[in-house]
């Protein structure tokens, strides 16, 4: 495309299922090839221990709720090490987000942006306005605005559910 002189954003979508140094590695070739962001995470192939849903004994990729604590850590970890960079870039956050302190939590983590898919198709099209305005009342309350923290994890992963 760039030879045509257009030029489009590609984000990379990476699957929580990565170890650490495959992420690491997927973080740094998409920086090194130009990708205008990452989407932490995909859908996980694993089944977390204790997970009781309907398909925690299927095969596939497994979404929402069940990949939030997996997804998060892998948030966080991107987070810090894209914030070390000179020019790091924007996460979106993907998994389990299914309220205002869900996006919160994201937001702290690392993220510029947050994605919602599966909870809206459980609870419905009024959710995101629900979120927003929960998430604007949470921010009136600390006396801050969204803006202020984006892409600017905590330092530890505990931080953001406080």
């Amino acid at each position: 495309m760039a030879e045509a002189g257009v030029q489009k954003p590609l984000m990379l979508k990476i699957a929580p299922d990565l170890d650490q140094d495959g992420l690491i590695a997927a973080l740094d070739t998409a920086q090194a090839e130009g990708c205008s962001g990452i989407i932490i995470a995909n859908t996980t192939i694993s089944r977390p221990e204790g997970l009781h849903h309907p398909s925690q004994h299927e095969t596939g990729g497994l979404s929402g709720r069940p990949l939030f604590d997996l997804s998060n850590r892998m948030l966080h970890q991107a987070a810090l090490h894209l914030a070390a960079e000179k020019k790091p870039l924007p996460i979106i956050a993907v998994g389990g987000v299914a309220s205002a302190k869900d996006a919160l939590i994201k937001l702290r983590l690392g993220a510029s942006l947050v994605q919602i898919y599966t909870s809206l198709a459980l609870q419905g099209p009024l959710l995101p306005q629900r979120i927003l305005s929960d998430l604007a009342d949470e921010f009136s309350k600390a006396g801050t605005t969204v803006a202020s923290g984006l892409g600017k994890p905590v330092k530890t992963f505990d931080q953001a559910f406080r």
